[in-house]
């Protein structure tokens, strides 16, 4: 007769690593669940930091555009992003049939890219902007990797009466 008490061994040593692999599984599961809601957290107070700052800065706007930050400085092939603050302080008329256009002089068009954050373009139209409302519109600055120094990428918003260029400084560094 056949001894039966190797099959036996071997499913309990099979629900035994089982066991362990599912364990570990949800251990690993939970961890990496918990990860991500503490990335989500950074990255929405660094969010908020950054509109608190923009908001602090752009309380009480005298122009009608606004560059926050003007001036940035960018490690070679990174990218950074700058906000352009239209505000209507006209007290009486709605401003109405607005586009920003980004443009770089033709010395630096080899090293950086200006794009507007909402569809990756260099011209967008603007919401019509009611007396005292705002609107912010994102640009996202490129750069190439092997290209340093000083560069200018210039915002014009038409539309608008006064105040329609501005231009952001870009230091690109190493």
């Amino acid at each position: 007769m056949r001894s039966k008490k190797g099959a036996l061994e071997l499913s309990i040593n099979t629900i035994i690593v089982i066991v362990i692999g599912v364990t570990v599984l949800s251990l690993g599961l939970i961890f990496i669940n918990n990860l991500f809601k503490d990335m989500g957290g950074t990255a929405e107070g660094a969010f908020e930091n950054a509109n608190a700052a923009l908001d602090k800065i752009t309380g009480d706007a005298d122009e009608y555009l606004l560059l926050a930050p003007n001036s940035i400085t960018i490690e070679h092939g990174k990218n950074k992003g700058v906000y352009a603050l239209i505000t209507n302080i006209d007290s009486d008329e709605t401003l109405t049939g607005l586009s920003a256009v980004l443009s770089v002089p033709d010395e630096d068009k080899d090293d950086i890219v200006c794009r507007f954050f909402t569809n990756k373009k260099t011209q967008i139209p603007v919401r019509d902007i009611e007396p005292g409302d705002k609107e912010k519109i994102g640009v996202l600055i490129e750069t190439e990797k092997n290209k340093l120094g000083p560069k200018i990428c210039t915002i014009t918003v038409s539309g608008i009466p006064s105040d329609s260029e501005s231009n952001i400084l870009i230091n690109v560094e190493k």
